[in-house]
């Protein structure tokens, strides 16, 4: 007959492997969900060093991809000026005719250094419908000095950096069931899209439609998003997940947008965005003859968190404790 003290310390026995399944449970259920790190921003400095060139590698080249709303870089030479002046930028790599900027390349900034750090800094705020590739030049102070005494002019200490924007076509990344079409709505009714962000993605594309002078509250500018379905209160991006962003792809009537969340998500929540086509639209009134009043579309995104992830880890406890129980009454018995 099993004594008292040999069926402790089976349960003991019982409970260490049970202990081990969870934990290796929870382990693998967080190896899933972990993003992956392709595509990523990386954390890397971007530093255009020309002693680091070869033949087939002439210049420093990065890219910024779509979930990215900005790339920074560094001339290794510190006291190098950077070429073209500011709003201005080269579109190839012999870097002699200058640019404006924002006709090249819409939506996107180049912030200038003003501190010692000497970083630059690309912003983009409206994506190109293709992938547009940007010149810049760090221009040596040596380099400078050298061709002045004229002694050795074939010696340069430039670099070039070459950013492409990823360009997004907002014909092929946004499904219809994500387009949100402002509609005419009474004065108690409202237009509702509802999407869903999946706890295993991290981005989520919609469109406002086709239609001229179609716009987006809050803007994406502002980094924000609306609290409520009437959009009363707006609230930062950041103050519920640090790294949301929310970009804009193409112009005009082919503009899209993308919500990217990467950080760690607590809790399910639901965000809006409200669609509208102004009353003042008059060209599109006289074309289909609507009665002018503004049209909306209310967007509900509802971000779901991971929690689901640890539902195995907790069945796994449950089988364990239920084995536990079983074998409790079966000693027993005997």
């Amino acid at each position: 007959m099993m004594t008292v003290r040999h069926r402790l310390m089976g349960f003991g026995v019982l409970f260490s492997i049970c202990l081990a399944v969870v934990v290796v449970a929870a382990t693998a259920s967080h190896d899933d969900d972990t993003p992956e790190v392709e595509g990523q921003v990386t954390t890397a400095e971007n530093i255009c060093d020309p002693t680091k060139f070869t033949e087939r590698e002439k210049m420093l080249e990065v890219n910024l991809e779509p979930h990215m709303e900005a790339i920074s870089f560094k001339c290794k030479d510190e006291t190098a000026g950077l070429q073209p002046e500011e709003g201005k930028v080269f579109v190839n790599d012999d870097c002699n005719d200058p640019q404006t900027l924002l006709q090249v390349c819409p939506g996107v900034q180049l912030q200038r250094p003003t501190s010692s750090e000497k970083k630059y800094i690309l912003t983009v705020s409206q994506r190109p419908s293709r992938d547009t590739s940007l010149y810049y030049k760090c221009e040596s102070q040596k380099s400078l000095a050298v061709h002045t005494r004229g002694s050795q002019a074939g010696v340069t200490q430039d670099c070039i950096v070459k950013i492409t924007v990823k360009g997004v076509s907002p014909a092929t990344v946004v499904p219809d069931a994500h387009i949100c079409v402002p509609k005419e709505t009474g004065k108690d009714s409202t237009s509702v899209k509802e999407l869903t962000l999946e706890a295993d993605k991290q981005s989520i594309d919609f469109s406002c439609g086709n239609e001229a002078g179609a716009q987006l509250t809050p803007a994406t500018s502002l980094k924000k998003f609306c609290a409520d379905e009437g959009c009363q209160e707006q609230k930062e991006l950041s103050s519920v997940w640090s790294d949301a962003a929310l970009t804009t792809a193409g112009s005009g009537a082919a503009t899209s947008y993308t919500l990217s969340i990467r950080s760690e998500r607590k809790e399910d929540k639901d965000i809006y965005y409200k669609c509208s086509v102004p009353a003042s639209n008059k060209t599109k009134v006289e074309e289909d003859g609507a009665t002018g009043k503004e049209k909306s579309c209310v967007l509900k995104i509802t971000v779901k968190s991971g929690e689901t992830s640890l539902a195995a880890p907790w069945m796994a406890v449950t089988s364990c404790l239920g084995v536990q129980i079983m074998l409790g009454l079966f000693s027993t018995w005997m």
